[in-house]
């Protein structure tokens, strides 16, 4: 066994080949990175990783809106304006709220005012909770069975603009148990900074649950992305495995795994054929 001064010659040897050995490898990388910008179509697609990568990371920053668990937590539920209807892109009804107001209730406590809030949502602590909503104007009023009301019948209180004032005349009509009222709320916190007025909110607009598309597609990324991972690693892994064994043993083993890849490699452009097959026949 060399003692530690017997082995400097050796040691100066070995930094040696790793210092040539990484010189060698930033001049691979470099020239392979200039072959590389050549290729439209790989500066395309590595920069759509980039982006795929970056919007994913930072889902929760970009996002106006973000997924919360159920009571059972068995799923993510996901709300905008707390209405489950669907709105166009840059839609001003991602600013509105339906509420409905109990007269009957109302009458029964003695009182003539209601708090603005939002539907159920469930917090962290799996415990349902309201937000309390600051009203800007009112939209539409309607009674029960969709019947049109003035919306003078219900006032904003001037001190506090999340108290609904309901209108004497309204309280004193006995005919009138509930009224359905839809208003326009201070919704900043779903407007998108970098965007101008008129356009900061719901720019993909809202499916038929009420659910913010753009919120929904950069969280989706993050499936998209885990996707392509774990496809790339299994196709690597699987393909290693199975050219390894078809190169060992050659002949009728490896014309068989041959032709059931063909297969395989056959299914997606089959289900391209198929699709435009239909969209054919659809269209004639």
């Amino acid at each position: 066994m060399k003692r530690w001064p017997d082995g400097a010659a050796d040691r100066k040897e070995s930094v040696r080949r790793l210092d040539e050995g990484l010189r060698q490898f930033g001049t691979d990388m470099s020239r392979n990175w200039k072959v590389y910008r050549r290729s439209l179509l790989a500066v395309v697609g590595l920069s759509m990783v980039i982006f795929v990568s970056t919007v994913s990371i930072f889902a929760d920053d970009i996002a106006v809106e973000h997924p919360y668990r159920n009571l059972q937590d068995t799923e993510d539920l996901w709300s905008i304006d707390y209405e489950p209807r669907r709105a166009h892109p840059f839609s001003e009804e991602c600013d509105w709220h339906e509420q409905s107001i109990s007269l009957t209730k109302l009458r029964r406590d003695n009182v003539m005012t209601v708090v603005a809030e939002s539907d159920d949502k469930v917090g962290s602590d799996n415990r349902y909770y309201r937000d309390t909503l600051s009203v800007i104007e009112f939209i539409s009023l309607e009674d029960n069975v969709g019947g049109e009301l003035d919306t003078s019948l219900i006032s904003i209180d001037a001190a506090n603009s999340s108290i609904l004032v309901i209108s004497q005349e309204m309280y004193d009509n006995m005919s009138l148990t509930t009224v359905w009222l839809t208003y326009e709320f201070d919704n900043s916190a779903m407007h998108h900074w970098w965007m101008p007025d008129g356009y900061d909110v719901c720019i993909f607009g809202t499916n038929n649950q009420g659910q913010d598309m753009f919120s929904k597609v950069l969280y989706g990324s993050r499936v998209s992305l885990k996707i392509g991972i774990t496809v790339a690693m299994l196709t690597v892994t699987l393909g290693t495995i199975v050219g390894s064994i078809s190169g060992y043993y050659g002949g009728r083993v490896d014309e068989v795994i041959m032709r059931i890849c063909d297969i395989f490699f056959a299914v997606p452009g089959l289900i391209l054929a198929m699709a435009f097959v239909t969209a054919m026949l659809a269209m004639t």
